[in-house]
């Protein structure tokens, strides 16, 4: 009988498990992002598109 294999995924960010997966062979650990982790990067980042947008319109202003 052939023992199963198992990777174990888990969110780089904040290192929470994410469960597990069939390895096909290979054991370990694999990586992705979880929803909470995704979210504040997604929030983090529209926050520092609005601020660069925002400095824009600043400068442009300047240029006149």
């Amino acid at each position: 009988m052939e023992s199963k294999t198992v990777i174990t995924v888990q969110c780089a960010w904040c290192g929470k498990g994410m469960g597990e997966k069939d390895g096909k062979g290979v054991s370990g650990t694999s990586h992705g992002m979880c929803r909470g982790c995704y979210d504040r990067l997604t929030e983090d980042m529209e926050i520092a598109e609005n601020m660069r947008s925002y400095w824009r319109s600043l400068n442009s202003g300047a240029e006149r």
